[in-house]
């Protein structure tokens, strides 16, 4: 799976993890459990791999290690069911929903009668 982080002034972050690209398939195929609104806490990460000679020079991994144990809101979703989420102002993740646990549904707002 490649996980994409975008910084400040539109740069986009990419890098590849060791899981297989056809669990995003599966992922996206699978209903949400979660909704835009929903407070989750992020409980985990994949394990991050680099090619040989390339450093995280935006610090994207110290980004996702900083979200361990933290309670952000749900952004949206993208086409692999990846959860979008806003960890910093500025900053964009993606995280894959079995890293992360509910702890508040969103409610559905009721008409005033």
């Amino acid at each position: 799976m490649i996980f994409r982080v975008a910084e400040p002034g539109g740069t986009v972050n990419s890098w590849e993890t060791s899981l297989p690209e056809k669990w995003g398939t599966v992922l996206s195929m699978a209903k949400s459990k979660f909704r835009i609104g929903d407070k989750v806490k992020v409980i985990g990460m994949s394990p991050v791999t680099y090619p040989p000679g390339m450093k995280d020079e935006l610090g994207t991994e110290k980004l996702f290690k900083s979200m361990l144990g933290k309670v952000y809101t749900v952004r949206g979703f993208d086409k692999y069911g990846n959860v979008e989420l806003e960890p910093k102002r500025l900053n964009t993740v993606w995280v894959e929903p079995e890293f992360l646990k509910l702890r508040a549904r969103k409610t559905k707002s009721r008409k005033a009668q």
